[in-house]
């Protein structure tokens, strides 16, 4: 399960992640930063992953995409942080770099496997 809420602040345009980000879901989230990225502008784009309890290959390419596209990431865990470490090759914030804006959508998918 991976539930996907977007907030669209003005300051800055954030994706909040909750659950498993795996090979099922990879589409869904790709997705969403393809729809919502032509609305980006020059506002930040936050990955708020504090709540996301595991990733697979799929979800980490889509991960390393996102970095360099500009994406910033905020975690929690000690896995969270080593494993955006490992992929961004910098420091994962543990703080939110923006506060929460206009919820867009929630997308919540259940069941898959």
């Amino acid at each position: 399960m991976l539930s996907i809420t977007l907030h669209d602040g003005a300051g800055a345009f954030r994706f909040q992640l909750e659950g498993e980000l795996v090979e099922p879901m990879v589409p869904e989230l790709e997705g969403s930063w393809n729809t919502a990225a032509s609305t980006f502008g020059g506002r930040s784009v936050v990955i708020d992953f504090t709540r996301v309890t595991f990733v697979d290959e799929s979800g980490e390419a889509l991960l390393r995409k996102m970095h360099r596209e500009g994406a910033e990431f905020v975690a929690r865990s000690d896995y969270q942080r080593d494993l955006l470490r490992e992929i961004t090759g910098e420091q994962v914030s543990t703080e939110p770099l923006v506060k929460a804006g206009v919820l867009c959508r929630l997308i919540s998918i259940l069941g898959l496997a």
